[in-house]
């Protein structure tokens, strides 16, 4: 119903947010894999790091953005 509806667009523009607050090499990292399909070894590639330095940015990411989705719906 429309009260999902707002919840579901609101809790999107608060993800948004969240990767936004990433720092850069993060960001890029997020966008590409999760964004746009990539695996972690073209986004190594296209970048010029190692695909376990995007794991690890990878990871960062996740481990953020989920903490502040988390703290979001704590409040």
């Amino acid at each position: 119903g429309p009260d999902e509806a707002v919840a579901d667009r609101e809790a999107l523009l608060a993800l948004r947010r969240a990767v936004a607050l990433l720092p850069p090499q993060q960001r890029v990292c997020w966008g590409l894999r999760f964004d746009e399909g990539w695996t972690a070894a073209e986004i190594a590639d296209t970048l010029g790091i190692s695909v376990d330095t995007v794991k690890t940015h990878l990871g960062r990411a996740v481990s953020t953005v989920q903490g502040r989705m988390e703290a979001r719906r704590a409040v």
